[in-house]
Order: structure tokens, then sequence, then C-alpha cells
């Protein structure tokens, strides 16, 4: 019938434009008025920012030479790779590491959701079949220490939001497992290791 709606979507609806309306969205890089995480010029920036990911070796996520860009000629050796294929989602530079710092030492737990949303644009989880389980989302813990001056642990952040942008686009979503994997305080901090 022509004009009824479901009222729950129409007050999820009328929820999201009074919150528009009150707390607009900026883009987490220039700050500007925002419709999502990013703006539609800093967006560019962001896919722009690692050209050569085609170029990757699948298996190690090395970048190769000329000379090894076709498919499957490379010097890599794998024999004894844990791991069938490897995925690396951005490197670390401009603008990317901005996003990242933000979430990390800015205290902003969305800047690390708002990556995660960008990294499920790029690499969607759709390698399982109708009937299968979806595959498991583990992220590496942050240490205790770490965690008590944070609030939150960036990883499983940035995991969140690949979740969220799976579930946004009406895919199966992973499912996050964020108490699998156990950390201690031991060793350097990521940001002092020079290797």
């Amino acid at each position: 019938m022509r004009g009824v709606r479901d009222p729950r979507q129409l007050i999820r609806n009328i929820g999201s434009n009074l919150r528009a309306a009150w707390f607009p969205q900026r883009c987490l890089l220039c700050l500007s008025l925002a419709r999502g995480d990013f703006c539609l010029a800093c967006q560019p920036l962001l896919d722009g920012a690692d050209p050569l990911r085609h170029a990757r070796c699948l298996r190690c996520g090395r970048i190769k030479t000329q000379s090894e860009q076709p498919e499957g000629s490379h010097t890599c050796k794998h024999a004894d790779s844990p791991w069938d294929r490897v995925w690396i989602g951005m490197d670390y530079q401009v603008p990317l590491d901005g996003v990242l710092m933000l979430g990390k030492y800015g205290g902003d737990p969305n800047a690390c959701r708002a990556l995660g949303r960008w990294l499920g644009q790029r690499r969607p989880f759709s390698c399982h079949a109708d009937g299968q389980e979806p595959p498991l989302l583990i992220p590496i813990p942050s240490t205790p220490s770490k965690l008590r001056q944070r609030g939150y642990n960036p990883v499983e952040q940035i995991a969140r939001g690949w979740v969220q942008q799976a579930k946004l686009d009406h895919r199966n979503a992973p499912r996050l497992e964020s108490r699998v994997l156990l950390r201690h305080d031991t060793g350097t901090s990521q940001s002092r290791r020079t290797g």
C-alpha cells in the first residue's frame, strides 16, 4: 500500500536527520563537512595512497621489480609460508598515517573505525558461500599497559569498522573475535622499533 512505512525505519530516519543537523559530520583529514568519514576531495588521496599495491606479491606482500611484474614471475621464496595469500590494506604513508595516528595517539577510536570502514570498502569479505560460517576476524591485542592508557585497542576498532562496513553493504559480515589472542607487556613499543 502506498504511503505506509515501517514506523521503526521512520524513527531511525528522523533520528539520523536530527543527528546530522545537530552534529554535522566532518572529514577526518581536512575537517570540511562530509557525508561519511572522508569528504569527496580527500577520498582520491586515500585511494591513491598505495599506487603499487597491484604490483605486490600475493604470498609475501613484497613489491615486485619491473622484471618480475608478469603474474607469477618473482624471486620470492615461499616454500615455508604459513599462509596462502597476504593482503596489505595500506602503506604507512600520508594521508593514511595521519588517520591512524589520530586513532592511536589522538584518543579517537572513531578514526580507527573509519580506517576499518575504508579498508572494508577496498577488500570486502566475500570469500564464504551461503550456509558456510563467516570468516573470523581476529585483531592483534594491545598490551595491557597501552589498553589502560588508551582505553581501547586501535586494531580492534579498525576490525569493528570493517565489520560495520560489511553490514552497511548488506554483506555477510565476518565474525569478530577479540578475545582469542593474549598479549603481555614485553618488548619495545612498535613506534620505537627501528626495523
